[in-house]
């Protein structure tokens, strides 16, 4: 025991010499070793409420104060009469398709057992299967509440991640574009040529 910690203390020491931004919770944790946790796991015993009140004698301290149900407030975001309200705005957030987000939503049905063999997936022990199109629905749904949290967050944060978003849709939009042009001019190119 006297080993573990006198490791400790060194590691303690070392680690509060550091450079105030390096002397970090993590940095502490990953200098101090294994067998330095284990014993203070097998020492601290954590104690609940109920814990307390089940093996302790709470005359002298009295008792814990009585819980109180949880008060839930519902703020409006502003006093503005032209403001939309949260669930509106999700409801309009929910009428994004983000089909950036979806693409193989946008295979030929034709190619479309091609993607499947590539990235669907068996659950272990063939109990069933990961769908690609159902991760991409997912993601889908998870970027319209990640777009709901920021607009929680700020609203100028809300008006960054749109947008960046957008800036990821008009740059797919142009790659599509670009890559019909380009087809085109190659049949063009194949026509005048025969």
């Amino acid at each position: 025991m006297e080993e573990i910690f006198r490791r400790a203390q060194k590691a303690f020491n070392a680690w509060s010499s550091l450079p105030p931004e390096e002397r970090t919770a993590a940095s502490i944790l990953q200098a101090l070793d294994f067998d330095f946790f284990e014993l203070l796991d097998s020492v601290t015993i954590a104690r609940s409420r109920k814990h307390i009140q089940t093996f302790y004698d709470t005359t002298d301290i009295g008792q814990f104060p009585e819980r109180l149900k949880p008060l839930s407030f519902h703020c409006p975001i502003t006093e503005r009469e032209d403001v939309l309200d949260l669930n509106t705005i999700f409801r309009q957030l929910s009428l994004l398709k983000l089909a950036v987000y979806a693409p193989i939503s946008y295979i030929l049905p034709s190619r479309l057992r091609k993607y499947e063999e590539l990235y669907d997936t068996e659950v272990e022990g063939g109990k069933g299967k990961l769908r690609q199109a159902d991760r991409e629905r997912s993601l889908q749904a998870l970027m319209t509440t990640n777009l709901l949290k920021r607009l929680e967050s700020s609203v100028f944060a809300f008006r960054k991640t749109l947008g960046v978003l957008h800036a990821n849709i008009q740059r797919t939009l142009d790659n599509i574009e670009a890559f019909e042009s380009s087809a085109l001019r190659q049949k063009s190119m194949m026509i005048w040529r025969n």
